[in-house]
């Protein structure tokens, strides 16, 4: 995700607790999976390292994808709720 996109969701995650939170977990859940890619990547292939570190890869990007839709879920209703508080959409 890019900064600039990055520094949008966290603006509109500052309306909504619940979502700042969720914002939290997905950035921390990125970094595992991230730490979690270079870990298998760098794992000996004898003794069955590799596959048990692309086993902790594959957890650690379902964590991230259940954060990162908790993430969506909860940006959409801290949007539509400011929206709401605004009177709706104006054209």
């Amino acid at each position: 995700m890019s900064p600039l996109l990055l520094r949008a969701a966290a603006a509109r995650a500052a309306r909504s607790a619940r979502a700042f939170d969720a914002l939290d977990a997905w950035l921390f859940a990125t970094a595992d999976a991230t730490a979690a890619l270079y870990a298998w990547r760098d794992a000996p292939a004898e003794g069955g390292a590799r596959a048990e570190a692309y086993a902790v890869y594959r957890a650690a990007l379902e964590r991230e994808q259940t954060a990162a839709d908790a993430l969506h879920r909860d940006l959409a209703a801290s949007t539509t709720a400011a929206s709401a508080a605004r009177g709706g959409l104006r054209r």
